[in-house]
């Protein structure tokens, strides 16, 4: 093939999660820079759209701000992401990219994830595609860790036997996987440590001296948060979220606005896997807490990293006088470069498998 190869992705991009839409644009930059013709597949579900809509607006964490939130988020697939065309709602309108692309990639994100917020959709396994005319791969696909795709197999199983090569985020969902096909599928690094963000433009949003919250803390958890970045003299930004007692509540801020806030912060407080990523994809500060559903998500990342802070079960330890939530960077990069380069390696193979 002497012509760009074309590229098709399909993931959860456009819904109003930082992580979900930031690694599919991650993805689709570092598909590009290898020469190929990206497309973000403009698959978008109602059922989950409606999930959404209901957890910003009618749920415990709704506010006025979602809807600045969301503009901003529309804004920044419009302008940043490589559409397919205009939004696709009904499974059987993607027949008609049925041999459009040359490759086809579903993930990253928890694309074989089935909860309240997501019902079983064989599009994620790409079905769609013609294998006859389209090579089929995932990229850091998971099943998260409350899916167990064995469990459907009888729908699983075949949809994944047509696959040309399957890379997914992580160990539990590669077991599923290799339990299913019979082959053991690669473990490849999140989509956002593919690409460099030192060549995006995040310049500050307000003064230093600041906490950057990205967590969702009950009265008592920020009280102990409040009284530790008071004795350092940092005001307390809620980045994505809110509390009556922060200083600023940037309940409505998109992707640019989020990565902005982090890339900046004296310090990050976060129970999110994609909030402890970008803070260590920036260096800074890190004070990592858990929320049980996300442990091992938080402990993978981390261990990954060379582990350079602890996962912490609260906030107690913020309080902790003296400590300091900074690391080694050049730790952190050492233990992540091999990871990543196996990654880009991966990738790499797969456009020239379709180039040959």
């Amino acid at each position: 093939m002497t012509t760009a190869p074309k590229v098709g992705i399909i993931t959860f991009h456009d819904t109003p999660n930082y992580g979900a839409t930031l690694q599919c644009y991650a993805l689709s930059r570092y598909l590009a820079s290898l020469g190929a013709e990206v497309e973000v597949i403009n698959y978008s579900p109602p059922y989950t759209t409606l999930q959404y809509a209901k957890s910003l607006f009618l749920g415990r964490r709704r506010g006025l701000g979602n809807l600045t939130r969301v503009s901003l988020f529309l804004r920044f697939i419009a302008e940043r992401l490589h559409l397919s065309g205009p939004s696709i709602r009904r499974r059987e309108a993607l027949r008609t990219l049925a041999n459009r692309y040359d490759l086809a990639v579903t993930g990253s994100d928890e694309v074989w994830k089935v909860d309240h917020m997501r019902r079983f959709d064989p599009s994620f396994y790409l079905d769609f595609c013609d294998p006859r005319t389209t090579r089929i791969i995932s990229y850091a696909a998971s099943a998260s860790m409350v899916t167990d795709l064995t469990q459907r197999a009888a729908d699983v199983q075949p949809l994944l036997m047509r696959f040309s090569a399957i890379a997914v985020r992580d160990p539990e969902t590669g077991g599923q996987v290799e339990a299913l096909t019979g082959v053991t599928p690669e473990l490849v690094v999140d989509p956002t440590l593919l690409w460099d963000w030192s060549l995006e433009d995040l310049p500050p949003m307000r003064p230093a001296g600041y906490v950057a919250v990205y967590s969702w803390l009950n009265d008592s958890e920020f009280a102990v948060l409040r009284r530790a970045a008071d004795a350092r003299g940092l005001a307390v930004v809620c980045v994505g979220c809110r509390h009556r007692l922060a200083d600023e509540n940037r309940l409505g801020v998109g992707p640019t606005e989020w990565l902005r806030l982090l890339k900046h912060a004296d310090l990050v407080v976060t129970n999110f896997f994609h909030g402890v990523v970008f803070t260590l994809l920036f260096g800074r500060p890190l004070y990592a807490h858990v929320d049980g559903a996300k442990r091992r998500k938080l402990e993978r990342i981390l261990t990954l990293a060379g582990k350079p802070q602890p996962l912490h079960d609260g906030l107690d330890a913020i309080e902790v006088a003296g400590a300091d939530w900074s690391y080694d960077t050049a730790r952190v990069t050492a233990a992540l470069t091999p990871l990543v380069t196996v990654s880009k390696t991966w990738l790499q193979s797969q456009i020239a498998a379709v180039r040959a």
